[in-house]
This record gives C-alpha cells, structure tokens and sequence, in this order.
C-alpha cells in the first residue's frame, strides 16, 4: 500500500499501514461510456451530453495518486473526463494542444519525486507555449 514513495523513505524497516476502504457511493451520470488510449489521453469517460446536475468537462493530469482519486468517484461529478498519466516526455503544450474543445477544468496532480512533473514545468519555454495555446483557445459553451 504505500507504493514507489517508499522507496525514498531511509528506513530500517519497511511501512505498514491500515487501508481505509471505501464504499463507492457516488452516481455516475446517464449514458455513462468509458474508453481507453484516446489519442494522448489514458482514458475518457463520458455521460449523456447536457444531463442535468453534472459539472462541466474536465481534464486530470496525474501520477498513481490520481489513480486513487478516480477510484473514489473524482470523475462522477463531471459530464465528461480524459486522463492524461505523466511519462517521460510529457509536454504541457501537447497536452493544452489536445484538450477537448468543451473541457473547463483541469486538474494538475503530482508528488514532488515526480520527476516528469517537475521536468514538465521546469520546461520554461514550453509552459510559455502551453499558457499561449490556453490563451487563444475558443470559449466553450
């Protein structure tokens, strides 16, 4: 349970700890469709467009952390989602040059030995690039 971070913890011993376990409890919207490895996304889910009582499309960006964000119901608020996973690699233009056309949030989660992260931010000429494709994007509607 306590997954790569342990690696870095200088310890005689290895972690233990007691799981908490939860009981899915949230609604996913009507029409509800999942696919996998759409373009540079890891995932999509998507529910029947314009259904009433869920928030606008979203993007999440993450590491393992994210996985278990989604596994409690992160994406059953929104009428849709696309994951990306950081990978050696990761550009923060590509990703806002693929973001769907009526994605309004997104969601940037990384653990600080993340290295691709922090690479991909310390990229400095491609978060300029990343800020002017977000800049110069259609308002959605």
């Amino acid at each position: 349970m306590s997954g790569g971070i342990a690696s870095f913890m200088p310890l005689f011993l290895p972690p233990s700890e007691k799981a908490l376990m939860l009981k899915p409890t949230y609604k996913w919207g009507p029409g509800i469709k999942q696919s996998s490895n759409f373009g540079i996304f890891e995932s999509l889910t998507t529910t029947t467009p314009g259904a009433p009582g869920f928030l606008p499309s979203a993007v999440f960006i993450g590491d393992s952390f994210l996985d278990g964000m989604v596994r409690a119901g992160l994406q059953a608020p929104f009428s849709a989602t696309a994951r990306v996973r950081w990978s050696t690699g990761t550009k923060l233009s590509v990703i806002a040059a693929n973001l769907p056309a009526d994605a309004r949030w997104c969601l940037i989660e990384f653990i600080e030995v993340n290295l691709v992260a922090m690479g991909a931010f310390a990229d400095l000429d491609d978060v300029s690039k990343a800020v002017r494709i977000l800049k110069n994007r259609p308002p959605s509607h």
